[in-house]
């Protein structure tokens, strides 16, 4: 035997038990010699186990980590391997052939009188509803085959090799296993199958049961490969298998060597697997084609978001405001910017200190008003023009109302600015009358005309009367231009004004 060739450490050598030869190597820790120990009793008979790295680890008193990693150390020195049997299910361990096993292996042991050692429990899960699921490449010398091949191979070929066979029952579980010539061209492969089948058989019954493993007689060839052939896919048959242990099946066989009520079971719940896992393949598949769309669609937003586009359009396709200096910027040099860029360069943006990003310093009112150097205000100088600074100020200090206007919005006396929009106003350089509408007298009040004047810094008596009262009606040669009397729809007026300005 060659080393890391799959073997059964069960009996196979005269003397062979684990501890003499494993635990004598000084590359392995005592926790890596324990695991190997205990997993030669947890395989018996069969050569392999399944148990899960929580159970092994409650067997064991330790943590499923520490199992872990000494598994991982056992595989890396050579001394055992793993099959995957799909999701949901612990992995199959089998032992490998090493070298230290040639000079040790034929050596008298101490306990080779000893009596045969069992599995301690039954091939499965805690719960004893676990059975393996072999993978495709049992058996295979390329590793290329799937466990749906290697049954279509068993049904075609085995069929008509095992009318050639005995049909005699196994009495023992010793022998090795058939290999005989088939019409597949596979003969390893499917003798491969047909005997890790007839394990998981006998661990099923075993555990359906509720007996220990040796109790339990392995299925001959022939009605084995007669259950198999009832499934048209192999994860039909391992479902099977797991069915029988939760509906006791094994509770119902009379003899423990008998398997025709397998067989009779096996063939009445074939169709019914076969069409709830077409069902499942086919969610599946719609499963797998849902999430592809939507990787393409996240790989189609993401190319979105990398691709430079009009900044109207990259705007769009962000969660968060523009700072309008920016956005500006942009749109007025035309230059494309992926959402992306827009977003990091918007994170980034830094609120001037001077201007707040309004474009604009000083004030229209103190005759400095300017734009600022930061990007707000070169903006707004390419929105507002060169010269739009001169022009307010030239605008504000046309008149009295304008520029009391102006101070009031600087002030955010807004409810005054609004009453002031419709007040005569008179003005003679000491005295400041101003009349207002009934439905406005109350939103100009003293205070709020003083604070107005200091704002302007302009020292007069200011006068706040009705437009209706006395000589308020008529005043006489205002300052400003003639003054009428004002009717609500001026107010209305300037209100519709106001509101289709904001």
């Amino acid at each position: 035997m060659s080393a890391g060739e799959p073997f059964n450490p069960w009996r196979k050598t005269a003397g062979f038990y684990a501890p003499d030869i494993v635990g004598r190597q000084l590359n392995l820790t005592d926790g890596e010699k324990r695991l190997y120990e205990r997993a030669v009793r947890w395989a018996g008979r069969t050569g392999g186990f399944w148990y899960s790295f929580a159970t092994m680890a409650a067997e064991l008193g330790k943590s499923p980590r520490q199992v872990k990693r000494d598994m991982l150390s056992l595989e890396k020195h050579g001394l055992i391997c793993h099959v995957r049997r799909g999701n949901r299910q612990s992995n199959l361990y089998r032992f490998l052939w090493h070298p230290i096993f040639d000079s040790d292996g034929t050596s008298t042991s101490p306990h080779s009188d000893e009596s045969e050692v069992t599995s301690t429990s039954p091939h499965s899960e805690s719960d004893g509803t676990s059975v393996v699921k072999v993978m495709g490449h049992i058996g295979s010398s390329d590793g290329t085959s799937t466990s749906h091949e290697l049954c279509n191979e068993l049904r075609k070929g085995i069929s008509s090799s095992s009318a050639q066979e005995s049909s005699a029952l196994e009495t023992t579980d010793d022998e090795p296993p058939l290999s005989q010539e088939t019409k597949s061209g596979k003969p390893e492969a499917l003798d491969a199958l047909v005997s890790v089948a007839r394990d998981q058989l006998r661990a099923a019954r075993a555990a359906g049961a509720g007996v220990p493993l040796d109790r339990i007689a392995c299925p001959d060839r022939e009605i084995t490969v007669q259950i198999l052939e009832a499934f048209s896919d192999y994860a039909d048959f391992t479902r099977w298998l797991e069915s029988t242990v939760r509906r006791g099946v094994a509770r119902k066989a009379k003899d423990s060597w008998r398997w025709g009520l397998f067989l009779a079971d096996a063939r009445s719940q074939a169709e019914p697997l076969k069409v709830t896992r077409e069902a499942e393949e086919q969610l599946q598949r719609e499963s797998l084609i849902e999430e592809e769309r939507r990787q393409a669609a996240e790989a189609e937003q993401r190319r979105a978001m990398d691709a430079p586009a009009p900044i109207v359009e990259a705007a769009a396709l962000l969660r968060r405001a523009i700072p309008w200096p920016l956005k500006a910027r942009f749109e007025r040099t035309a230059v494309a910017v992926s959402p992306n860029e827009l977003e990091r360069q918007a994170r980034a943006w830094q609120r001037c200190a001077a201007c707040h990003d309004a474009g604009t310093i000083g004030s229209a009112i103190d005759k400095d008003l300017g734009f600022c150097g930061c990007p707000a205000g070169v903006e707004a100088q390419h929105r507002d023009g060169a010269d739009w600074c001169a022009g307010e100020i030239e605008r504000v200090h046309s008149g009295v109302r304008s520029l009391l206007l102006a101070a009031s919005d600087a002030l955010e006396l807004f409810f005054v600015s609004l009453a002031l929009e419709v007040a005569g106003i008179i003005d003679d350089g000491e005295n400041l009358e101003i009349a207002v509408p009934d439905s406005y007298a109350i939103a100009i009040t003293q205070r709020e005309m003083r604070q107005i004047l200091e704002r302007v810094g302009w020292t007069r008596q200011v006068k706040i009367i009705k437009a209706g009262a006395g000589p308020a009606q008529a005043p006489a040669a205002p300052s400003n231009g003639n003054l009428r009397p004002i009717t609500q729809a001026d107010v209305d007026a300037v209100l519709a004004q106001r509101r289709a300005a904001s």
